[in-house]
């Protein structure tokens, strides 16, 4: 295969580190240096490519003097993205073998914690199960850089090299399923930064060095999709419009995810940039790193803003919109803070603050790069009833629901069956007849198979399972990887309200990350670095867009309506998601082990299965806002304490998850005695009315009167334990939570 010499310059500087990986597997890590190994391993990868020898060039170059311009690029390269390898305070224990990769999450905090304390992720190849991503405690099992080395190598053999991009892309799957867990520096420095992700950041940077200017060769571009709340859920005729709304729902989620990739990508080529340099891309947002060519650059860039905005006017009338701001960056921006120097205010850190500020002022420019807009919808002409786009009107079929609705709806219908999406950018191919979004100019297809002739310029992700090579030939010119996509959806509304216990309701929640934003402008100085931010925002999307649906797949009474980026919507029968929420909070938890600093809140509305979904997701909205701001009290040895967020705000009131786990408990425990009859349901309604006549207002006779009602109205054996539990225990702080869930699970169905 003949390589151009910017295809050259990216394989050398993606590989060029892929010595340490076999390193890793060895008896004797200490036999060879890691880039003489990379040397052995891009003989056998890169067999059938020209411009091996040159590859080897740079991979052996990035460490020492060689004659060769790319090599010194790449040097330069991973000089500026090694800026994440923090030499260690602590001595290292490990030998280079036993290194473990440490949780960058678990460093989201303004406390200087111990390296040698960090959870340590499994080496394993990458897949969202808990065994696969979740870390383990220092001294766990871990798993074998050997075996993971071995099914690498087996499975590099399957790479298609009918085309540089059709291997590229796949190699850069390959590495991030094999990588993504191996350190990228271990003995001198913090491993918190995976292989996977140093390469990546390496051959982004690279990229920017060869083409960009000399004194700011980098220019960051952040966009976001505003919007995307009001476009999920608001219907213009709910009534009508409430058939098929779960799949209608889904489908409209998973457009956005595809709109968002879509505008992402073609600001990429625009700007001619490879995969590493597409930093991030999920929850309705994007951050690229692109060569700064200085107007020809800001050209292109508005061009581009131009034509994404043209067609969000013309499918979506204003509704959706993007923002994008962008930073120019010299090396000397790129570099982490560091104390007791003089940087005159140059650094990433500053550089992300600065770009964060100006993304938020575009937000408040919509579409200030148009300048035709849309005319009016001519006489004649009806409205979707769905989302209110104007539309001609038909005589048969589905004439009150536009295309699109339709598309999104039928996007719904199949995604449980699907289990590859293809990627077209060729305008004239049509692989197949399945459901397809056209967004930008690219066509994106939901497949169950993959496609007998696809187009050479195309990309095919698995989204069920990793075997993402299987099938693929030496010849071929597709593409492949994979991507976590949320394809589990049950039935109707109805049906999902039946399976709850009791009363027939549904329940959406809202949940996101605290703080993000503040966590990341106040981590220790030592990780304010690019690759830094693009682990954490991998690891984060890693939970939400990956483990998540595994948590709700097969699941009949729950799904999914999103999941990415550090958020999600749920909607199911209410029981089921309010023990799902305590459930999430817990393996949030348990995957970053960094609870105190780094937690959720969210927000649980019941509503009814003809309720209009935007208003239920509506009042989500506005209880999740509740359980981040309303304050808590907390008593403590020092006094009493009052905080905020990493709650849950469901039937109207705000409980630490702590006290929502207590009272899903204590409901359980309440259940058992009105199975078997030993208190009744109108004890418990007793119960919640004292808590809100007299406990909520701080009256000291609720003690007095639970009592009178436990006297009353338990038998004599259960008093005791009420009254410890109900008095001395103070279970009557919960009584909302317990006392409602108790009353509505006991509620004869219809």
């Amino acid at each position: 295969m003949e390589l151009k010499e910017d295809e050259v310059l990216l394989l050398g500087a993606f590989l060029h580190d892929i010595g340490k990986f076999v390193q890793r597997a060895l008896a004797n890590p200490q036999e060879k240096t890691h880039a003489q190994l990379g040397e052995e391993v891009i003989d056998k990868l890169l067999e059938f490519v020209s411009a091996k020898e040159r590859v080897k060039k740079i991979v052996r170059g990035h460490h020492e003097e060689v004659e060769d311009e790319l090599a010194k690029i790449v040097k330069e390269a991973d000089h500026i993205a090694a800026g994440e390898r923090t030499p260690r305070r602590e001595p290292a224990h490990e030998k280079i073998s036993e290194s473990p990769l440490r949780q960058s999450l678990y460093f989201l905090d303004e406390k200087d914690k111990d390296i040698n304390s960090a959870p340590m992720f499994p080496l394993k190849p990458l897949g969202p199960y808990e065994d696969n991503i979740f870390p383990v405690k220092p001294g766990g099992d871990r798993g074998h850089y050997g075996e993971l080395w071995k099914d690498f190598a087996d499975e590099a053999n399957k790479l298609p090299k009918g085309s540089f991009n059709a291997f590229f892309l796949s190699l850069y799957h390959l590495l991030y399923k094999y990588t993504w867990c191996v350190p990228s520096a271990a003995f001198k420095d913090y491993p918190t930064i995976s292989l996977f992700d140093h390469s990546r950041m390496t051959a982004a940077v690279a990229w920017c060095l060869y083409k960009g200017d000399k004194e700011k060769p980098f220019m960051f571009i952040k966009g976001d999709i505003g919007g995307i709340q009001n476009f999920i859920y608001s219907l213009a005729s709910p009534d009508e419009a409430q058939e098929g709304m779960a799949r209608r729902l889904r489908g409209r989620s998973f457009y956005l995810s595809l709109l968002t990739e879509s505008a992402a990508r073609l600001i990429m080529e625009k700007l001619c940039l490879p995969e590493p340099n597409l930093i991030w891309v999920g929850g309705g947002g994007f951050l690229l790193l692109a060569p700064n060519k200085g107007e020809e650059t800001r050209r292109e860039l508005r061009k581009a803003i131009q034509e994404i905005e043209s067609e969000l006017l013309e499918k979506h009338h204003g509704q959706l919109s993007l923002a994008v701001a962008y930073c120019e960056a010299s090396e000397k921006d790129m570099v982490k803070p560091v104390k007791d120097t003089t940087d005159d205010g140059r650094n990433f850190k500053a550089l992300m603050k600065a770009l964060g500020e100006k993304l938020e002022d575009a937000k408040e420019k919509k579409f200030a790069l148009q300048d035709k807009w849309p005319s009016l919808s001519p006489k004649g002409e009806t409205e979707c009833i769905v989302c209110a786009a104007p539309m001609k009107k038909e005589k048969e079929g589905n004439a009150s629901i536009c295309q699109d609705c339709q598309a999104q709806k039928k996007i719904g219908e199949d995604l449980p069956d699907s289990n590859y999406l293809l990627w077209v950018t060729d305008e004239n191919r049509n692989p197949s007849d399945e459901p397809c979004a056209e967004i930008l100019g690219q066509r994106w297809y939901l497949l169950k198979n993959p496609p007998a002739n696809p187009p050479g310029n195309a990309v095919l992700y698995r989204t069920r399972g990793m075997d993402f090579l299987e099938g693929a030939k030496e010849n071929d010119t597709l593409a492949r990887g994979f991507r976590f996509v949320a394809t589990h959806v049950p039935g109707t509304f109805e049906e999902m309200a039946k399976k709850a216990e009791g009363a027939d309701y549904l329940a959406a929640l809202r949940m996101d990350v605290d703080d993000m934003g503040y966590l990341l402008a106040k981590v220790p100085d030592e990780f304010q670095t690019p690759s830094f931010y693009a682990s954490v925002s991998r690891l984060l999307d890693l939970f939400f867009s990956g483990y998540m649906n595994t948590m709700i797949r097969g699941d009949e009474a729950l799904y999914i309506v999103y999941a990415g980026g550090d958020d999600l919507f749920i909607v199911g029968a209410w029981d089921k998601v309010l023990e799902k929420a305590l459930e999430i909070s817990e393996k949030f938890g348990k995957y970053t082990d960094n609870p105190e600093s780094l937690h959720l809140s969210g927000g649980h509305y019941i509503f009814k299965p003809k309720f209009p979904i935007g208003r239920a997701a509506g009042g989500a909205g506005k209880a999740e806002s509740r359980a981040k701001e309303e304050k808590r009290h907390k008593q403590e040895s020092s006094g009493e304490k009052s905080e905020t967020k990493n709650a849950l705000c469901a039937f109207g009131e705000v409980l630490s998850w702590d006290k929502v786990k207590e009272a899903l408990g204590f409901s359980d425990k309440l259940l058992e005695y009105m199975k078997d009859e030993k208190i009744s349901r109108s004890f418990v309604q007793t119960l919640l009315d004292i808590y809100h006549r007299d406990y909520k207002d701080k009256r000291l006779i609720w003690a007095a009167r639970v009592m009178y009602q436990l006297a009353r109205n338990v038998p004599a054996e259960l008093v005791a334990e009420l009254v410890k539990e109900l008095v001395r225990g103070n279970k009557m702080e919960t009584a909302q939570l317990w006392a409602n869930i108790a009353l509505l699970k006991t509620r004869e169905k219809p």
